[in-house]
């Protein structure tokens, strides 16, 4: 073979191999994000009635299921308490305990404050249209109307429940399991000495009362998670 062409085709043949091993020397570093979108999910696991005072009016010796009502509907995820006390009379007085649940991934606050009512009917409201009267503007009296609210948390130690509270709308922080029990009172005063308008302005009429429970999440601001070494050597 002749040596200059041979000469010639050496270099022809490196080249390519210099080319290649140029263009793969590289050096990464992938930063990679995992997010999982939490949830707020406020469920009722129980309704107690603790006490009612009411007429039995077909004494028949039953007032729960008959004179007084409770059902408790899921409607697109949101709990409703529906409770019908019919009829009642001056006297009247129910207290109940209902329990709610932080199912969802997140912690959240609670708050009750946009309690509304209506009436006085003179027929059966039913319970499709919210009320839209502010709950300062009911009469007390002869009404009567009260919300406690504790909290339920478990002691990761004891693996106990612990109680806590009252608490105020937004006073706390609703953490995933935690457990909340609403104590809730209402009763309609009997007319006292002078107070006779009452049963006047008040009989075979009805009134609602809507109490809202609205749970939003809550943020935890930080800065102080590093790895390494931040910035230039000094």
């Amino acid at each position: 073979m002749n040596k200059k062409l041979v000469a010639l085709l050496i270099p022809l043949l490196i080249m390519p191999l210099f080319a290649f091993g140029y263009a793969h020397f590289t050096d990464d570093v992938v930063k990679k994000y995992k997010i999982h979108v939490g949830s707020v999910y406020l469920n009722v696991t129980g309704f107690h009635v603790d006490y009612v005072k009411m007429p039995d009016v077909d004494n028949d010796g039953v007032i729960m299921g008959d004179e007084l009502n409770v059902t408790i509907v899921e409607i697109d995820g949101i709990y409703y308490v529906l409770i019908t006390a019919d009829p009642i009379s001056g006297g009247f007085v129910l207290n109940t305990t209902m329990w709610m649940h932080n199912a969802g991934k997140l912690p959240f606050e609670l708050d009750w404050l946009n309690v509304r009512w209506d009436g006085k009917y003179d027929s059966d409201p039913g319970f499709d249209i919210a009320p839209t009267k502010l709950l300062s503007t009911l009469p007390m009296p002869p009404w009567s109307f009260s919300i406690t609210v504790y909290k339920w948390h478990l002691n990761e130690t004891t693996q106990v429940y612990e109680r806590t509270g009252p608490w105020a709308p937004t006073e706390t922080h609703y953490k995933p399991c935690d457990y909340i029990e609403v104590i809730q009172h209402v009763d309609f005063k009997q007319p006292g000495p002078g107070e006779e308008a009452y049963q006047k302005d008040w009989q075979c009429k009805w009134i609602k009362i809507w109490v809202p429970f609205h749970a939003q999440d809550v943020w935890t601001e930080g800065s102080s998670l590093t790895w390494g070494t931040l910035g230039p050597p000094q």
